[in-house]
């Protein structure tokens, strides 16, 4: 059984997938989750809500494939999704013209920046290029493991949403041991960028805090507020780019670390609310940027005076309006 096609998500539509216990590289199972192996990988995502992301290690071809599976990705059309019936017999065609699989575009641009990261990093090592690309890419596929894993946050948006990769390791199911010791060396090296391009500089800060409660809303705030200006977007791009010096500087001081949660939380609580940033707020986060620049990279350091810079637009607005005016 393939456990690979054994996951809730359109296990039913046959598209990769055999029903056939004698077809063994792709048999589904007799229901999902039948088998204790997705069972777990669906516990694992039950029980610890903050999981963000995931990637599968297979063999072979050098790839690293991201959602999804069953067709090809398109931003521009949020009812062609893998929940809608009217489109059910119409998916897993590469190419087709009338069906593609709903992806918001911040989602694809976090998965094709993290890719290269992730496809830099093992090329690093001895200079092997895996091929970053969908996974339809490789061959239409259901019931996986990196699209089920992935699909949670649209059927209940309850749910965190978690980022999910499958990497297919060498050019071989059973390379000689010298070679699978290379393997694994740069594969790993892969896995590591991919925790540190996880690294969320927001969800560190509110660790062990109240705000934990309201990330949901941060996260809200950040797709449906930031990502919508260009200014904002820029900003939400900077702090993933530099998510892991930044959670470093941070957690090495507490007072630091308790100050910025402090500003986090008022700059939540403004937006939640919708209310103009007084002047001595964004005059405290102004002087927290600079005590920060002044310890951090010369990239970093240039990127947050721009954020100092900006945040004096933000002085007596509320951040919607802030936003709209720098990005005019």
């Amino acid at each position: 059984m393939d456990i690979n096609r054994n996951y809730d998500l359109l296990w039913s539509s046959g598209i990769g997938t055999s029903s056939s216990p004698c077809d063994y590289q792709i048999y589904k199972g007799p229901s999902a989750f039948s088998e204790p192996e997705t069972r777990n990988v669906r516990w694992l995502l039950d029980t610890y809500p903050n999981i963000m992301g995931m990637i599968d290690v297979h063999s072979y071809s050098d790839d690293i494939l991201y959602p999804w599976g069953d067709a090809d990705d398109q931003t521009t059309d949020p009812s062609k999704n893998f929940q809608n019936p009217a489109y059910n017999g119409l998916r897993g065609v590469p190419g087709s013209a009338v069906y593609g699989e709903y992806i918001p575009q911040a989602d694809l641009d976090w998965y094709t920046s993290t890719g290269d990261a992730v496809q830099a990093a093992i090329k690093a090592v001895r200079g092997t290029v895996y091929t970053m690309k969908q996974s339809i890419g490789l061959y239409p596929t259901s019931a996986t493991s990196d699209d089920y894993s992935y699909s949670r946050h649209f059927v209940d948006r309850a749910q965190g949403r978690v980022y999910t990769y499958t990497v297919e390791t060498g050019t071989e199911f059973q390379p000689p041991y010298s070679e699978a010791l290379n393997i694994m060396t740069e594969v790993s090296s892969g896995l590591v960028q991919f925790c540190l391009e996880c690294i969320c500089t927001v969800t560190e800060l509110a660790r062990g805090t109240e705000l934990m409660s309201r990330l949901k809303l941060l996260r809200a705030f950040r797709d449906q507020v930031l990502l919508t200006t260009a200014v904002g977007a820029s900003l939400a791009e900077s702090l993933v780019r530099h998510g892991a010096e930044l959670v470093k500087l941070v957690v090495a001081d507490h007072a630091m670390r308790d100050r910025a949660a402090g500003l986090l939380a008022a700059v939540e609580a403004a937006a939640s609310r919708d209310t103009p940033l007084d002047a001595d707020l964004v005059s405290r986060a102004q002087a927290l940027i600079g005590e920060l620049a002044e310890r951090s990279s010369p990239e970093l350091r240039d990127t947050l005076a721009a954020i100092a810079r900006d945040a004096e637009q933000f002085k007596g607005q509320t951040i919607a309006d802030g936003l709209r005016a720098l990005s005019s």
